[in-house]
């Protein structure tokens, strides 16, 4: 499983929407809550090793599926180095 499918798989767990939400399309709006977006940076943290600060990130990396795949690449980049 890649990262982009390991990342879409976390948010359907997640359970974040009220009704079933096809998370298919990897740039369709998430429309996270402060809320969700903890939820998912702690969900990210724990599965890929990373530390994100919710207190510094650009929330529009939560935009989409594809815009958390880049934010949680280049935290996994940088724990190469």
């Amino acid at each position: 499983m890649n990262l982009l499918q390991q990342i879409r798989e976390l948010v359907r767990q997640a359970r974040l929407f009220p009704q079933e939400v096809e998370v298919d399309d990897d740039d369709a709006p998430l429309l996270l809550d402060s809320m969700s977006t903890i939820l998912l940076i702690t969900s990210f943290e724990d599965k890929f090793g990373v530390n994100i600060d919710y207190r510094t990130v650009d929330l529009n990396s939560f935009r989409s599926i594809r815009t958390i795949e880049q934010l949680i690449a280049s935290h996994v980049q940088e724990g190469v180095r």
